[in-house]
């Protein structure tokens, strides 16, 4: 059946299902952001993918993590536990892809978000929330940043990320 994982408004990730796939957990242990697992599908056109997670639930950063890595084939992620770091790894490397939350202590989603498009116009740029209002999700969309609306899958959350590398819009935040 393969793993299934929402994310909920308290920014909790919970696994209902576990898969055959190995997690190895001396890669864990080295301080590496969340579990590995020793299987890879690269999604098609995405092998050389940067990507930057930026999130204040230590458990929301691992599951984008590996949804990134295991399932999507990104070949770099780097993570972020707020706003202000995430803008300095930003301006060290260069991304494909940031997936930020909206509600973070310091600097918001959105704030950050805007940041990151001044910096660089071509890079996609995904925010979840769970407490984002309908006019917070409107101006963010209209500055060209997706917006996932909490409680989200984890098929959900791949599939919306995959369109949105394509350059297709990943559809109307749900709930708004």
């Amino acid at each position: 059946m393969g793993i299934q994982v929402s994310i909920t408004d308290a920014g909790e990730a919970r696994q209902r299902d576990r898969t055959a796939r190995r997690f190895r957990p001396e890669r864990h242990r080295r301080g590496h952001p969340g579990p590995e697992w020793s299987e890879r599908a690269p999604m098609a056109g995405t092998k050389r993918l940067h990507a930057l997670v930026i999130d204040d639930e230590p458990a929301i950063r691992a599951l984008l993590f590996d949804l990134l890595t295991t399932l999507m084939g990104a070949e770099r992620v780097d993570i972020a536990d707020n706003g202000a770091t995430g803008l300095a790894l930003f301006d060290q490397n260069r991304y494909d892809l940031v997936v930020t939350d909206f509600m973070m202590p310091g600097l918001r989603g959105s704030e950050v978000a805007e940041a990151v498009l001044r910096r660089d116009s071509q890079v996609k740029v995904v925010m979840l929330t769970g407490s984002a209002t309908h006019e917070d999700v409107r101006r963010a969309r209209l500055r060209g940043i997706t917006v996932l609306t909490k409680p989200l899958t984890l098929h959900e959350i791949k599939d919306a990320l995959e369109r949105v590398l394509r350059g297709k819009d990943a559809g109307p935040a749900r709930g708004h």
